[in-house]
């Protein structure tokens, strides 16, 4: 009779197996599910922050900008009031505002040769920063 009682616990535990194994996937992917959706939530976030930032920036830009052409303007004026003459007050500044030109695209092209991302090359490496090398063309991929 022990055996026959033994019989349907037997046949009853893998079925409370099946039903432990679905809720775990059941709440795991309710976890991931959650995740997932939190992520969505915080790029959206970090989207519409970074469309304001920008926005920032261009109004700020503009604000310069028509600050910088108001300066010329009054140096303009104040050097034609001290005696010189237009065109050679129009050919100095656009001299001057096309050196500056220049200057900074030479600035940016360099600041653009320096990205490597370092850090991340040694993360994907597994090399320590204490043992990190100092030269950037080290760390470059090849």
């Amino acid at each position: 009779m022990d055996a026959a009682a033994a019989a349907p616990s037997r046949a009853s535990e893998p079925q409370s197996w099946r039903v432990l194994l679905g809720q775990m996937l059941e709440h795991a992917h309710d976890a991931a599910a959650f995740r997932i959706a939190l992520l969505g939530l915080e790029a959206r976030r970090a989207l519409l922050l970074g469309a304001r930032s920008l926005v920032l920036a261009v109004v700020a830009a503009l604000m310069l900008f028509t600050a910088w052409l108001s300066l010329l303007g009054a140096l303009v004026l104040w050097a034609v009031q001290a005696g010189w003459s237009w065109p050679l007050v129009l050919l100095a500044l656009a001299v001057a505002s096309v050196l500056s030109a220049v200057a900074s695209a030479f600035s940016a092209r360099s600041s653009l040769q320096r990205i490597h991302f370092d850090a991340s090359w040694r993360a994907i490496r597994g090399t320590p920063s204490s043992e990190a090398p100092q030269d950037a063309a080290a760390t470059a991929p090849q």
